[in-house]
């Protein structure tokens, strides 16, 4: 997986071209998601502030092995998007409950590309929360981003002095896009096919992957919503639904078929008569549980959880033959959390959201054969998404000329109905605005001090920002209005002492 801040910035580098010819087309392809490798860094494309993991190989994969998973909604989530944030989760989860069984799955059932426009939103530059959440649950249960992962770099490169692309691969790259039906590698993805070229810029390099057919309708799938600065979803588009690719992808990991060695997590308990044997059973060859269900985890007043006991039967093979256990699982936390933060605050790569990463899931390769492997293994919780409180952004200072950037969440669809805009507007009083200063440091700027401004302005009404280099004298630059959103401020400036300050109305 790549860094944003390689694949964009390389392409106003240098480029090394080298086209890499595609195979023959086929219809679909996904790609699987496991904890990093030591070698995956971002100097040779991976990391990118928004990745959870890496690619895995076929035979590698990580999955769920437990047929139901408990999400709620904490507070913090439900005071800013209010019940009809909560519906719109709801409704990327019910895409996934609705799935098939993986062995009933047929790919034809499913489009190639499920997105569309709503214009409205896409003037006001407006993210659907339900897609965002559905591509992020689609990452939790093991996909990765095929397009991105057509072409990857195999080996972590020297960083000083960096090498042409061909001293070290010889135009040679790994694969970790595939074809459901066939399970061979494929550089094609939901019908379209694709190439790459090595990009390189003074400490990294990465392959950047391009339709074969300029014309094409690229990054269909939903899990690809954050490939290259979410060059699958962006403001205004929203998915209706999985892709084929998508689903093939999630048939494979849970198709009885796909026998692993894996072990039950601890909060399975063994019932029934054999429970003594059965314990001994906790780690051994399990097929895949062919569905997942993603139920809310029961709460009790002021947002505390009840615990929840789901009974099933757990499968596994032992001499050829397929047994079942009877056991319990008892989920006294819900295994995804929904959240808002400001995730900027922390992380001012990644504006808009913040998702638990694969440090956790469990790697058993040595117990499949191949200790020095990356999986396969299993998926963990607790696993937390964080929704930044996303608004509009102003950037000033340095060479940049005052603008204010429309952004924020909302939910839409292709209904000639208005965008529902988040956070509903509930007679907030106060007009927040978080300042990122950067600091000029010869061509570049680091990020040296942060700061939160809240300014008593009533909903619709405006504030202006400004600054001074005395604090007597201030400049006005912009104005901006309380929508109920938060604003984000980005100051790039001189190593001078300057002052900010925001003051209600237009000054």
């Amino acid at each position: 997986m790549r860094t944003n801040s390689l694949t964009h910035s390389a392409r106003a580098s240098i480029f090394i071209a080298l086209a890499m010819l595609a195979f023959a087309p086929r219809l679909q392809a996904f790609s699987l998601l496991g904890p990093y490798a030591d070698w995956m860094q971002s100097s040779n494309g991976y990391r990118s502030s928004l990745d959870i993991g890496g690619p895995v190989n076929l035979n590698e994969e990580y999955r769920w092995n437990v047929p139901t998973v408990t999400y709620a909604f904490d507070k913090s989530f439900v005071d800013y998007f209010g019940s009809n944030g909560v519906a719109a989760v709801e409704s990327a989860i019910q895409l996934l409950n609705d799935l098939p069984a993986a062995s009933d799955v047929v790919l034809s059932n499913f489009p190639p590309d499920t997105r569309h426009v709503n214009f409205t939103a896409q003037a006001q530059n407006v993210y659907d929360l339900k897609s965002v959440a559905l591509a992020l649950l689609v990452e939790q249960m093991g996909l990765g981003q095929p397009v991105r992962n057509i072409l990857d770099i195999p080996a972590l490169l020297p960083t000083d002095p960096l090498p042409f692309p061909g001293d070290i691969f010889d135009g040679t790259s790994i694969e970790r896009n595939f074809d459901p039906q066939t399970l061979q590698p494929s550089r094609t993805v939901n019908g379209v096919a694709y190439s790459g070229f090595f990009s390189t810029n003074s400490a990294a390099i990465d392959i950047i992957e391009f339709p074969v057919d300029p014309l094409s309708t690229t990054y269909s799938a939903v899990a690809d919503a954050f490939s290259y600065y979410y060059s699958g979803l962006q403001p205004g588009s929203f998915y209706s639904g999985l892709t084929s690719d998508d689903v093939g992808g999630i048939a494979y990991l849970l198709n009885s078929t796909n026998v692993n060695w894996e072990s039950l997590p601890k909060d399975v308990l063994f019932t029934g008569r054999q429970r003594s044997a059965n314990r001994k059973l906790r780690g051994a060859w399990r097929p895949g549980v062919e569905k997942i269900n993603f139920v809310p985890q029961p709460e009790k007043k002021r947002g505390k959880f009840k615990t929840a006991v789901f009974k099933y039967t757990a499968s596994y093979v032992t001499n050829g033959v397929v047994t079942e256990q009877t056991v319990k699982r008892v989920v006294s936390q819900p295994d995804i959390l929904f959240s808002v933060a400001d995730t900027f605050q922390t992380n001012g790569n990644a504006p808009m959201l913040v998702s638990t990463g694969t440090g956790a899931w469990i790697n058993n390769a040595a117990q499949n054969g191949d200790a020095s492997a990356a999986g396969p293994g299993v998926i963990t919780s607790p696993i937390k998404i964080i929704f930044d409180k996303l608004g509009p952004q102003v950037v000033s200072g340095g060479a940049f000329t005052t603008t204010v950037l429309n952004q924020g969440w909302a939910s839409f669809d292709q209904a000639t109905n208005a965008p529902v805009f988040y956070p509903p507007a509930t007679g907030q009083t106060n007009l927040e605005v978080r300042l990122n200063y950067y600091l000029a440091s010869g061509t570049s700027y680091t990020n040296f001090n942060n700061g939160v401004f809240n300014v008593p302005v009533s909903l619709g009404s405006p504030a202006t920002l400004q600054i001074s280099t005395n604090s007597n004298d201030w400049v006005s630059l912009t104005s901006v209005t309380n929508n109920g959103s938060i604003i984000n401020w980005e100051y790039y400036g001189q190593p001078i002492q300057i002052s900010f300050r925001v003051v209600p109305g237009v000054q």
